[in-house]
């Protein structure tokens, strides 16, 4: 599961951020990930993983610079992929 939060790139330290995702375990979440949008591109955690689907991924969240994207998964599920194919 992922949003996008407008304009919230810079908004949350990691420690908040941190903070969030122990919030998001108590919904049985243990995966998470933030990307953010920084000179037209993700930048964080797993953006690697999105390396050739970047802009589509752009594209399918609406994220503009300095956007934050949070993501969350199950542990059974096959994790941001899934993300992926929800999105497409």
């Amino acid at each position: 599961m992922g949003i996008c939060v407008p304009d919230a790139a810079s908004a949350f330290s990691k420690k908040q951020l941190s903070h969030f995702y122990q919030e998001m375990k108590e919904f049985g979440c243990s995966r998470f990930a933030s990307l953010k949008v920084e000179n037209g591109q993700l930048v964080g955690d797993l953006a690697s993983t999105f390396e050739a689907e970047s802009q589509d991924l752009l594209a399918c969240f609406d994220a503009k610079e300095r956007d934050l994207i949070p993501a969350s998964w199950r542990p059974r599920s096959v994790g941001l992929r899934k993300l992926w194919a929800i999105c497409v």
